[in-house]
């Protein structure tokens, strides 16, 4: 994984879904006829995950098309040689995290699309982010799911750690690098802490 640019380009769409459109396909739901019910729920399942998604802080590649990957937070890498859907920002050349970097996190076998950057901080997707959560596990023991996240400028990671935890270690990589940089390093927490 190389910090240079290739064929590859990254667009975003808005893709912040409210609990007020979800209640809206709900309600469209409930009020379709019989034969009409199938296809609101498949949109109401489609719009309720990829809603949970972004209220958990999970980058996800949660649709892939002749357009390219598109994560939970609205960025979009095109597949090389594929046209770009572009909902109006700019598109740019992706640019992906360093080698050293990509050898920290080389266990976690990450899609391009995690290793992209230019993600945007979920939910809000507004503001960039460095950091990012890209894996879950459900861990029985505790009944509850555990959570993997990276620095893409560092490399510092936690692993199987709970929501507030990654969530946490999201946030404080995001304003140590808007003010000027994070300290390189692994953090790791032992599974199943929360």
């Amino acid at each position: 994984m190389s910090q240079d640019s290739t064929s590859e380009k990254i667009s975003y769409d808005d893709v912040y879904i409210s609990d007020k459109e979800l209640r809206k396909m709900k309600q469209n739901l409930d009020d379709a006829p019989n034969e009409k019910k199938y296809a609101y729920f498949r949109t109401l399942l489609y719009y309720g995950n990829l809603a949970r998604w972004q209220k958990q802080g999970f980058h996800y590649l949660y649709s892939n098309h002749n357009s390219g990957a598109h994560c939970t937070c609205g960025l979009i890498l095109s597949l090389p040689d594929s046209p770009v859907e572009d909902s109006g920002d700019v598109t740019e050349a992706a640019i992906f995290i360093n080698e050293k970097v990509a050898k920290k996190v080389a266990k976690w076998k990450l899609t391009r699309l995690a290793m992209v950057k230019g993600h945007r901080n979920i939910p809000q997707v507004k503001e960039p982010t460095v950091a990012l959560i890209v894996q879950f596990e459900y861990n029985k023991s505790i009944g509850d799911y555990l959570w993997d996240a990276y620095c893409q400028e560092c490399g510092a990671q936690v692993e199987r750690v709970s929501s507030e935890t990654a969530k946490g270690f999201v946030q404080e990589h995001n304003r140590d690098a808007a003010a000027g940089g994070c300290a390189p390093g692994v953090m790791s927490v032992a599974e199943g802490s929360v």
